[in-house]
Formats: C-alpha cells, structure tokens, sequence
C-alpha cells in the first residue's frame, strides 16, 4: 500500500514537472508570435505609409502632366515654335516621370499583397 501511495506521488510530481514544461513552452511560443506579430504589423504600417506617399506623388505628377497637356495646347495654337518645343519637351519628361511613379506603385502593390 505505501508503495502504491509512493508510486502515485511519484508520478503526481512528474505529471506536474510535465505540466510545468509544457506551460512554459507554451508562453515562450506565445511571446514569439507576438513578436512576429508586431513585426509584422510594423511592416504593413511601413509599406501602407510608402504606398500612400506614392499614390500622392502620381496624383501630383498626373496634375502636373494635365496642367502642362493644357500649357501645350495652347502654346500649339499661338505662333511661339519655340516655346512649344519647351513645353512638349516638359510634357515628355513628365510623362516619363508619372510612368516611373505608376510602376513603382504597381511595385509597392505586388509587395504588399
């Protein structure tokens, strides 16, 4: 009988050694996913704020390319050849710049997703 009471404690302090272990592997698991999380949450945040200053940007240069569109038309239909020349060659520039800004977003976009 006292060595069926001593097996029994026995294996009562293993079970809650066990028990023990497993808890403490359980919140050190816990504490690394939080971490991840918060990682991961500050990435977004990061890339959200990128994103946001690209779509600015393109909005930017799109009012820009609309307002030098408009600058050229006008200057087509004056006499000015010079001036004209100046402004398509503006227009071009910011054509390619907007073009540079779209991909980057498109970039930034694909990355996000």
């Amino acid at each position: 009988m006292e060595r069926q009471v001593s097996r029994y404690k026995d294996q009562l302090v293993a079970m809650q050694s066990n028990q023990d272990s497993t808890q403490a592997t359980i919140f050190s698991h816990s504490i690394r996913f939080d971490e991840t999380v918060s990682a991961k949450l500050a990435e977004l945040e990061i890339i959200n704020m990128e994103l946001e200053r690209a779509h600015d940007r393109v909005s930017t240069v799109e009012q820009e390319r609309d307002a030098l569109r408009q600058e050229l038309a006008k200057a087509s239909s004056s006499p000015s050849s010079t001036s004209s020349a100046a402004q398509s060659n503006l227009l071009t520039q910011q054509q390619q710049q907007y073009e540079e800004l779209v991909s980057t977003k498109d970039v930034c976009c694909r990355d996000f997703i």
